[in-house]
């Protein structure tokens, strides 16, 4: 009888990022989910062009709107960081973004955590234009990749996971390293609809694919751009309410487009701004923001993602 399976090879890669799995786990995170209106951001990409500017991602947008809400909502710009008898809240100034980067590593996926810092000081366009740059740099041209592949290559496994890990009791140290408060991935490029991942930042945004979807205009039914955007927060972070007024706050900036870009653009591109209209939330999306679906998850989702800029 042959053999009907086979020993892989140990991952250096995968063994450092053990560590990060197993914070994952020990989370509660609650979820909310919206379907959104994407009108009001393709009116805005169109003026982009339009004004001769960078044609923006929808990632970039989506962490555009994510920052202007933290700005807005500070007591959600915190992290849940540990301590010796107690978790311990730290309250964030500056927002940075984090995002999943793609990388292929001998045929096979693998995630890495890009930072683009500040993201509430910059364009959506500064954004895709540093996403882009995130998703395309080699190793030396990254001090975090650099820094973290050294620890892969040169440190035994179980004091790379440890070292990987020590972020989570220094906020010095998780602002160098991790970044902010929030991650966002998105595997939309691959024809998923919706996802609900979890990652060791208090709040973690996934989106899926944009595509045309049904959207009930008045009283007619039509097809528009649209994308599931759900939002993962630690439940020592906050209650209930104060989250689903923040993520309201997302979704709406995001259903008018309102980024704060008009002053950003030409007189062409004002002009198209100025026909996007305020869109009301519609009995048809996946959920209320206002009262927003809520799903308790025990256990991580392990997937690969990218910035997917499109």
């Amino acid at each position: 009888m042959g053999t009907s399976f086979r020993t892989l090879p140990f991952d250096r890669w995968r063994s450092a990022t053990d560590g990060l799995v197993g914070e994952v786990v020990r989370q509660d995170t609650v979820f909310f989910t919206s379907l959104v209106d994407a009108t009001g951001l393709d009116h805005l990409r169109r003026a982009q062009v339009l004004a001769g500017g960078v044609k923006a991602s929808y990632t970039a947008l989506a962490i555009r709107a994510i920052s202007l809400a933290l700005r807005e909502h500070p007591d959600m710009n915190r992290l849940v960081l540990g301590g010796l008898f107690r978790h311990r809240p730290v309250q964030l100034v500056g927002v940075d973004a984090v995002v999943a980067v793609e990388r292929v590593r001998g045929g096979e996926d693998a995630v890495y955590a890009g930072v683009v810092r500040a993201s509430d000081r910059k364009s959506s366009g500064q954004i895709s234009e540093e996403l882009r740059r995130l998703a395309s740099a080699e190793e030396d041209a990254d001090p975090r990749l650099a820094f973290f592949m050294r620890l892969v290559r040169r440190v035994p496994g179980w004091l790379c996971r440890w070292l990987v890990g020590l972020p989570r009791y220094g906020p010095r140290l998780w602002i160098r390293h991790r970044g902010g408060a929030f991650a966002l991935t998105t595997v939309g490029k691959y024809g998923v609809d919706s996802i609900c991942a979890k990652w060791p930042w208090p709040l973690t945004f996934t989106y899926g694919e944009v595509k045309r979807r049904p959207v009930v205009a008045g009283d007619a039914v039509v097809p528009r751009n649209g994308f599931f955007l759900s939002m993962g927060f630690d439940r020592r972070l906050c209650n209930g309410a104060p989250a689903a007024r923040f993520f309201h706050d997302i979704v709406r900036r995001l259903e008018t487009a309102d980024l704060d870009e008009a002053r950003r653009n030409s007189t062409a591109g004002d002009a198209e701004l100025r026909s996007v209209q305020p869109v009301e939330l519609h009995a048809t999306q996946a959920c209320d923001p206002l009262k927003p679906s809520v799903v308790d998850e025990s256990s991580p989702l392990r997937t690969s993602a990218s910035s997917a800029v499109k």
